[in-house]
């Protein structure tokens, strides 16, 4: 998933009945061990719908929006669903092309929806269920879709949307699919985190089902022969990030935030080197329903 240079990529919860956003959020360097409190932390503005998906311009100081989409079916919109006794459910993925364009997961609508870097709708590639729940781009435009829990398989579509093929993905590494945390596709191929403590790629550079092989944390930008990456909450404020590097060598740094971490939500590395980390800051205000502050770094 290409994200830009020194850039956190967040999506709104759909809980809140937000229309989902795309945003860009202030980040640091993992090295920085004594970033100082608050210099790290942004505050997510509420997104406001609006008549059709549309870029937007003129953004105050501090995480820029690139995009606004309104709920609906169909066309520039993206869909969500619950009820009274279900979760609310809606766009749980998205990946960034080199060219700009965003590809949204929207499976309640069963399709992947490819926006332009303007907000209009540049494609919609169908899927076969409603169930797939993240997704990546190969550096090849071929697209990779995850659904962990229904079909337990990886599905691959071609750059026009057609199917090329579909593996299942337990086996070695992965004891089932409702251990999979997360989606990565790099050079060398697909690669899944397991209870988010290590990796397994369980597909090739072309993308068909290869020889597993496991790392710590989740692989650098270029793959395992790269390094990988680890992170955890190391107490209230701070996150602490670990590169293990080609030969051994593992580099270690602290982000701190101005208030307490509840949840680390992405971690991601560039192709040079610069490690991005997206976290939650602040508690819920169960009254409110909502959570008191959110941030990213």
């Amino acid at each position: 998933m290409e994200r830009r240079a020194a850039a956190a990529i967040l999506w709104c919860s759909t809980v809140l009945g937000l229309c989902p956003v795309v945003a860009a959020a202030v980040t640091a360097p993992a090295d920085a061990p004594n970033a100082p409190a608050g210099a790290n932390a942004a505050a997510v503005p509420d997104a406001q719908a609006v008549p059709g998906a549309q870029a937007v311009p003129d953004v105050p100081a501090g995480p820029s929006i690139a995009m606004v989409v309104p709920w609906g079916s169909g066309g520039a919109m993206l869909a969500r669903r619950g009820g009274d006794e279900s979760s609310p459910e809606g766009p749980m993925s998205f990946a960034v092309a080199p060219d700009g364009r965003f590809f949204v997961l929207d499976q309640a609508s069963g399709r992947v929806a490819v926006f332009r870097p303007d907000g209009s709708l540049d494609a919609r590639m169908a899927l076969p269920a409603t169930t797939f729940q993240d997704i990546d781009l190969a550096p090849d435009g071929r697209v990779v879709v995850l659904d962990r829990l229904v079909r337990n398989s990886l599905l691959v579509l071609g750059p026009g949307g057609e199917t090329l093929g579909e593996h299942r993905i337990d086996g070695p590494g992965i004891p089932e699919g409702g251990a999979v945390t997360a989606l990565m596709v790099r050079p060398d191929g697909a690669w899944l985190e397991v209870l988010h403590e290590q990796s397994v790629r369980v597909l090739g550079p072309d993308l068909a089902p290869c020889e597993r092989a496991a790392i710590p944390g989740r692989p650098a930008h270029g793959g395992a022969a790269d390094g990988w990456l680890a992170a955890e909450i190391a107490e209230a404020g701070a996150v602490a990030v670990v590169s293990g590097r080609p030969g051994g060598e593992r580099v270690r740094g602290t982000v701190r935030a101005a208030g307490a971490i509840t949840r680390i939500a992405w971690l991601e590395a560039d192709a040079a080197g610069r490690v991005t980390v997206t976290f939650e800051v602040g508690q819920w205000d169960r009254d409110g329903g909502r959570p008191s502050s959110r941030g990213a770094v």
